[in-house]
């Protein structure tokens, strides 16, 4: 006995309405993806949208971790993918990918499907995923950070930020209030500064031995923006606020306090340029905003 379920448009490809399979005890059976959170939030907002980009190219099934689902809807509204509770299925034809490099591999391994869903469009498209897996491959993350994967993310980052990666409306009331005060500065030109130091300014001495930015960068970046934009006001963003505070100083900069990490995103997000040192942070940041410069 089979069972055909309809998912809403919003966890397929957008406009699309595809029947699921499963079954006689609901255990897909069509190629599904799922990932282990790990890293910090910029490390998971990237799996989050590699994975919802392999779902709309490749057909597999997003299946999130519960704990991540929880996670990732504390950020974002419309986190609509089914949840992962099939331990009880004996799902075979895994495709373990188990560190960043592997990932960034996998589109190329891919290639070769998609050219085949191309080249006969209306074919089921499960039917052109590589045969040396069989018919139904499925993608597991298991270890290692997560960038964006630009190779399948660049032509669905629009839809992506339409349909699932809008911030909630309580993170949205956040930046509002910091916006709110702001507007009180006079200034029309926003410009986020993100400080990346607490587990960086280690990792970087330790695997690239090379100390991390200092004042000077920040100040040298921001008097570019003083430069052409003399109304501008800095919002600046850190998980060491308070060296902030001491190091990058000014009548036009703001320091944002007592935020979370999606609420700074959200403020990030929210000017029109910004200034980042590294890491997936900064770059989701320029992703998520107004299409304004970004300076690293």
């Amino acid at each position: 006995m089979y069972h055909t379920r309809e998912f809403s448009t919003e966890t397929q490809n957008w406009g699309e309405s595809e029947g699921l399979t499963f079954d006689a005890n609901y255990c897909p059976l069509f190629p599904i993806a799922t990932f282990q959170q790990t890293g910090r939030l910029a490390n998971r907002i990237s799996s989050y949208a590699n994975f919802i980009a392999l779902q709309w190219i490749y057909g597999y099934q997003l299946y999130l971790d519960e704990d991540f689902k929880n996670y990732i809807q504390s950020i974002f509204k419309n986190v609509t993918f089914p949840t992962f509770p099939i331990n009880h299925c004996k799902i075979k034809n895994w495709y373990t990918v188990n560190h960043d490099k592997d990932f960034q591999d996998f589109p190329l391994f891919l290639k070769k499907s998609n050219a085949c869903m191309m080249a006969n469009r209306g074919v089921d498209k499960h039917s052109c995923l590589p045969a040396a897996f069989g018919r139904i491959l499925n993608i597991h993350m298991s270890t290692g950070h997560n960038a964006p994967r630009w190779e399948i993310l660049a032509e669905n980052l629009s839809g992506l930020k339409k349909h699932h990666l809008q911030f909630t409306d309580e993170i949205m009331e956040v930046v509002r209030q910091v916006l709110e005060r702001v507007a009180a500065h006079n200034g029309s030109t926003l410009v986020g500064v993100h400080v990346r130091r607490t587990d960086y300014v280690e990792f970087r001495q330790k695997h690239t031995g090379l100390d991390p930015v200092n004042e000077t960068y920040f100040q040298a970046a921001m008097q570019f923006y003083r430069d052409k934009y003399p109304d501008t006001i800095f919002l600046v963003v850190s998980d060491d606020i308070g060296w902030c505070k001491e190091k990058i100083t000014g009548q036009d900069v703001f320091h944002v306090e007592d935020g979370s990490p999606g609420s700074d995103l959200a403020i990030m997000s929210s000017c029109h340029h910004s200034i980042i040192d590294y890491g997936c942070y900064g770059v989701w940041e320029g992703s998520l905003g107004r299409g304004g410069g970004s300076h690293s």
